[in-house]
């Protein structure tokens, strides 16, 4: 089978303060890709091992790919847009999806740097039911008649991603005790964990059913000063990618 790992960088272990991009010191940037590659390094090896024949990469916050596993086939983009037709989604071209590095959506008390898309949304609904960016994804995947099987994240992202799909196998790198705080694994257990768990859910990739929005998909973005903005498309991936088109 073809996998497609998507990441991200706020559910990784050992990271709980927000990634500064281009402000970021030379260390802070090599802080936050070690932890990354390294949590994806251990993401690709179980995947391998479970049975994939194909491991693609789709980065969201930078990683080092000098460091990356030999296997991997990794995706980059100087703007890191994160949408089905940056990274040439269509169906038939990957069998599954995982996301590493899932965190809560906004509003979550205790989830470790909890936010959906950026700092401005309260929430975002997909046809009235609250996602976060985990279920936005797994969403685009249902489009594309992907399961979603693994998610590895903090407890709280781990706990929002099995209310949506109770079959994905989920990975808990850290223990959030704030949104600025929590108990982390360490690199190397948090990779040995992540490996197991998607080395399990390769091996079941068949038997996990896609999460599907069924259209016509009403996308609701409310934001914290009050307003809101609604998206209306065929499918969830449309809805997406209008939405970022218009940049709401």
């Amino acid at each position: 089978m073809k996998l497609l790992i998507v990441t991200d960088l706020e559910g990784v272990s050992g990271v709980v303060d927000w990634d500064k991009h281009d402000k970021a010191t030379p260390e802070e940037n090599a802080y936050h890709q070690y932890l990354m590659t390294n949590e994806v390094n251990g993401a690709v090896e179980g995947a391998l091992e479970g049975g994939a024949k194909e491991v693609w990469v789709a980065e969201c916050h930078t990683i080092d790919i000098r460091q990356i596993h030999p296997e991997a086939i990794l995706w980059k983009d100087a703007r890191h847009r994160l949408i089905p037709s940056a990274i040439g989604m269509r169906r038939g071209k990957w069998d599954a999806m995982a996301f590493i590095g899932s965190h809560p959506m906004a509003g979550t008390r205790n989830g470790v740097l909890a936010h959906t898309q950026n700092g401005r949304v309260a929430g975002i609904y997909l046809n009235g039911l609250l996602v976060g960016e985990f279920g936005i994804q797994a969403a685009i995947a249902g489009d594309f008649g992907m399961p979603t099987i693994m998610v590895s994240g903090d407890r709280e992202a781990c706990k929002q991603a099995k209310e949506l799909i109770p079959a994905v196998e989920a990975a808990v790198v850290k223990y959030g005790t704030g949104n600025l705080s929590a108990w982390c694994l360490s690199p190397q257990k948090a990779r040995q964990l992540i490996a197991r768990k998607i080395r399990k859910a390769v091996g079941n990739w068949d038997k996990v059913d896609p999460f599907v929005i069924k259209g016509p998909v009403t996308l609701r973005e409310e934001m914290k000063d009050g307003m809101v903005r609604e998206v209306k498309a065929s499918t969830v991936v449309r809805a997406f990618e209008t939405r970022c088109e218009k940049n709401i």
